[in-house]
């Protein structure tokens, strides 16, 4: 897989050098603060991480900055939401201004590392095979099964959780 260009929007340096630590060499990691956003100086990218705190998810900054990105970097672009200090209801707020995903703390590197793992792969379909309509799925299987499982898990951290039956199937358990 290609290097993917990402943009973490944050005005924590902290968390900028954690998400640096975890993405490593392979890809392209870019700190911008809010106050660039706000000034529109921030440069492409591929997936988009926000950090979000308690004030700024209370000055409604969060859906603005989702709806804003979204708007100049593509629709399709994969957001991952970092919200600390958020309620049930602000998460939900953030997935439908169009995060793809979000995480509430990254204390958990493993778990916060497979989001942005995610996010990536994400960005892969998007580029090759929605794009292309078909793509190439005989040529590279092991990566729509990649894809299929992120999107499974975030549909399951949203809605539910997977159980198994006594024969053997999984199912998705749902609760709101």
């Amino acid at each position: 897989m290609d290097s993917v260009k990402i943009l973490l929007f944050s005005d924590d340096e902290k968390l900028y050098n954690s998400t640096e630590r975890i993405i490593g060499k392979k890809h392209q990691l870019k700190w911008c603060t809010y106050q660039q956003l706000e000034n529109n100086r921030y440069p492409t990218a591929d997936v988009v991480i926000f950090h979000f705190t308690k004030e700024i998810i209370e000055r409604e900054r969060a859906f603005a900055a989702i709806i804003k990105i979204k708007g100049s970097l593509g629709h399709l672009t994969p957001i991952l939401a970092i919200s600390e200090g958020g309620s049930i209801q602000d998460i939900f707020s953030i997935l439908k201004a169009g995060a793809y995903d979000y995480i509430e703390t990254i204390d958990n590197t493993r778990k916060y590392k497979k989001k942005i793992e995610n996010l990536i792969l994400w960005n892969w379909y998007i580029k090759n095979i929605h794009q292309q309509k078909r793509g190439n799925v005989e040529k590279e299987p092991e990566k729509h099964c990649f894809f299929f499982a992120a999107f499974l898990g975030k549909i399951t951290s949203i809605l539910g959780f997977f159980t198994r039956e006594p024969n053997g199937r999984f199912f998705v358990v749902m609760y709101w």
